[in-house]
């Protein structure tokens, strides 16, 4: 995308009877990603803020989003202003565990689940592997954080 140059020769009978040169600007149709209301940095995103807008590679910044479902569940990064077109780096996962607060730990092998508590050494989203402290043997394990206040240990 972007400005293309040609050569062009008109031929006739096999013999270039012309030429020509030029440049010419090509661009593509895209889905994007709209805001609908201005949000502030934090915001949970949820299907009512955003809807799909059509736009040009060439005006579209750079990770894009091209469908409102990538973005809903998500947060805003930054504070976004009514008609902003939503970019990865304005949106992450939220926080579902923060450093220091009390989580569920799930320890899960060979049809064997036990549940405990711990405390979260470090935050993360879902999907994050972090450390947690059990709280009676104040031992340390990388847990995944599956949910809210929830996590599992890797083993």
């Amino acid at each position: 995308m972007g400005s293309v140059q040609f050569d062009l020769t008109a031929l006739r009978g096999g013999d270039a009877v012309g030429r020509a040169t030029g440049s010419a600007q090509v661009d593509a149709t895209v889905s994007l990603v709209e805001i609908v209301a201005d949000l502030p940095r934090g915001a949970m995103i949820t299907a009512d803020m955003v809807r799909p807008v059509e736009g040009t590679v060439r005006h579209a910044p750079a990770g894009a989003l091209s469908d409102p479902a990538q973005a809903v569940g998500l947060v805003a990064t930054q504070p976004l202003r009514l008609g902003a077109i939503l970019a990865e780096r304005m949106v992450a996962q939220p926080v579902l565990v923060r450093r220091g607060d009390t989580v569920t730990l799930i320890y899960e092998s060979q049809g064997l689940r036990i549940t405990d508590v711990a405390m979260a050494v470090e935050s993360g989203a879902a999907g994050d592997e972090i450390m947690v402290q059990n709280m009676e043997g104040h031992r340390a394990v990388r847990a995944l954080v599956t949910g809210q206040r929830t996590v599992r240990v890797l083993r």
